[in-house]
C-alpha cells in the first residue's frame, strides 16, 4: 500500500510541476472565420473549508477528498487538519477568448455579427463565487450543513425564518453532493459547472463519505447557452481537464456501440460532460430560426436531457442571468422544466449584490414562488472574507494566480459582492418521462 502511495505521489508531483512550468495564458488559435481567437488559461479557485466537526473519520474523509483531487487538474489542495480551518485549491484549465475586447472585434470585423454579445468571454465574479460555494458544499461534513453557508443570515431576522433559511441551504448543500445530474444554464465559460465536475469526479473514486456513495452509475453535467462558441470553449475546457465528453442522445435512438458505452458508464461511475445550444425565451416546443446554427437552438427541458430512469433531484446552476426584465418569467419556467417531474430540483443562482437591472431579482423571485418554488437569498463571502477565514496573507500567498484575482473584481474595478438565490422546486412540470 505504501509503495502504491509513493508511485501515485511521484506521478502527481511530476504532473503538477509540468503544469506549473507552463506560462499562462497560452495561445491556442489566432482566430478565423469559424472560431474566435482562443487561449488556454489557468484559473485557481481558492476555497475556505470549515474545520471538521470531529476528529477521526470525518477529518480523514475531508482530507482524503482533497488529497485525491490533487492528483489531477481540477483537484483540490490538501487542507491542513491541524488548524481550525483550511483551504482548498481547485485548478481549472479554461479555453477562452483572450479578453472581451478581442472577442468583440472578432464578432464585428470577422464574423460580421454586430448584434453578438461578447460578455460570455470573461470569468465573472458571480461565477467564481458560485464555484467556491459548490466546492465548499462538496467538502462539507453532513454535521456542518445546518451552519449558515452563505457568510451571512437570510432575508428574515426572526429565529424561525433563520431556521427555515438554514434548512433550505442545508438541503441545497446535500443536493450538490448527492445529485447525479446537473445543468448549468447560461453557462458562458462554464466555470461553476467545471468546478463541480472536477470536484465530483475526483472525490467519487475514493471518498469514504456516504454522500458520495449515494451517487452510483452514470452521472452528467449539461451546459446550456445560446452562444455556440461559448459551448465550444466549455467542451474544450472539459477535455483538457480530463473529463469524458459526449452528446445528448436518446437511448432508443443511439447506435449499438453508443448503447454499450452508456451501459458501461452506468456501471463504472463515469462523469460525462455534455452541451446543447439553448434559449429559454422561445417556446419549449419549437426551435429558433430556420437556417444555420439558429435552427439548432431549442428551449431544452428535462425530457430533452435523456436521463433514463433517473430517480433523484436535479442540480441547476446559473450565474449573472438576472438582467433582462422581460425574461424573468421565462427563466423561472425554464428552471421548473429542468427539474425532475417527481423529485424536483435545486437551483443555485449567483447574482451581483448590486443588480445589473434594478427589479429583476424581485421579479424572478415572485415568478419562482408563483411556480411553486421555495426561495431564499443569502449573501456570499467576498474574496477578502475568504482570505480572512483562511488565516490572512500567509495562507493566501501563492494560491491564487492573476486570473483568480482579476475575476474577483467587478467591471467597475471594485471587489465584487454577490448573493446566492436558492430555489427548491419540489416537483418539475407534469410531463410523461
Amino acid at each position: 500500500c505504501s509503495r502504491v502511495w509513493r508511485v501515485w505521489y511521484r506521478s502527481t508531483y511530476a504532473q503538477r510541476r509540468q503544469i506549473n512550468n507552463i506560462n499562462y495564458p497560452r495561445p491556442l488559435h489566432p482566430g478565423g472565420l469559424a472560431l474566435p481567437p482562443l487561449v488556454e488559461d489557468r484559473l485557481s479557485i481558492v476555497t475556505y473549508l470549515p474545520a471538521p466537526s470531529s476528529s477521526g473519520a470525518n477529518a480523514v474523509a475531508v482530507e482524503g477528498r482533497s488529497t485525491t483531487s490533487g492528483a489531477r487538474l481540477g483537484g483540490g489542495r490538501r487542507p491542513s487538519s491541524s488548524s481550525s480551518s483550511s483551504s482548498s485549491r481547485t485548478d481549472l484549465l479554461l479555453v477562452k477568448p483572450p479578453d472581451m475586447e478581442s472577442l468583440w472585434e472578432w464578432y464585428a470585423y470577422t464574423a460580421r455579427r454586430t448584434d453578438a454579445d461578447p460578455s460570455w468571454g470573461r470569468v465573472w465574479p458571480t461565477a467564481l463565487s458560485l464555484s467556491r460555494w459548490v466546492l465548499r458544499a462538496m467538502y462539507r461534513d453532513d454535521d456542518d450543513d445546518d451552519d449558515d453557508d452563505g457568510g451571512g443570515g437570510g432575508t428574515s431576522s426572526s429565529t424561525s425564518s433563520t431556521s427555515s433559511v438554514s434548512s433550505l441551504i442545508a438541503r441545497a448543500t446535500r443536493a450538490v453532493r448527492t445529485s447525479s445530474h446537473a445543468v448549468e444554464l447560461g453557462c458562458g465559460l462554464g466555470v461553476a459547472g467545471l468546478a463541480y465536475a472536477s470536484s465530483s469526479s475526483s472525490s467519487s473514486s475514493t471518498s469514504a463519505s456516504p454522500a458520495e456513495r449515494r451517487r452510483p452509475g452514470l452521472r452528467t453535467i449539461t451546459f446550456l447557452d445560446r452562444e455556440p462558441h461559448a459551448l465550444h470553449c466549455v467542451m474544450s475546457s472539459a477535455a483538457v481537464n480530463g473529463h469524458a465528453t459526449g452528446p445528448i442522445i436518446a437511448p432508443l435512438e443511439s447506435s449499438e456501440s453508443t448503447t454499450t458505452t452508456t451501459a458501461t458508464a452506468a456501471t463504472t461511475d463515469v462523469f460525462t460532460v455534455r452541451a446543447a445550444v439553448d434559449d429559454w425565451t422561445i417556446p419549449a416546443t419549437t426551435t429558433a430560426g430556420g437556417d444555420g446554427a439558429s435552427s439548432m437552438t431549442k428551449n431544452v427541458g428535462y425530457r430533452d436531457l435523456h436521463l433514463g430512469d433517473y430517480q433523484g433531484a436535479m442540480l441547476l446552476l446559473a450565474s449573472d442571468v438576472l438582467y433582462e426584465p422581460s425574461s424573468m418569467e421565462s427563466l423561472s419556467n425554464k428552471l421548473l422544466s429542468l427539474a425532475h417531474p417527481i423529485h424536483g430540483g435545486y437551483a443555485l443562482i449567483a447574482d451581483p449584490l448590486r443588480e445589473r437591472t434594478p427589479g429583476c431579482r424581485d421579479s424572478f423571485v415572485e415568478c419562482a414562488k408563483n411556480s411553486g418554488g421555495l426561495v431564499e437569498i443569502v449573501p456570499m463571502p467576498d474574496f477578502e472574507e475568504e482570505r480572512r477565514k483562511m488565516g490572512g496573507d500567509d495562507d493566501h500567498r501563492g494560491l491564487t494566480p492573476s486570473l483568480g484575482c482579476e475575476s474577483d473584481v467587478d467591471i467597475d474595478g471594485n471587489l465584487a459582492k454577490t448573493v446566492l438565490i436558492v430555489v427548491h422546486y419540489p416537483r418539475g412540470k407534469n410531463e410523461s418521462l
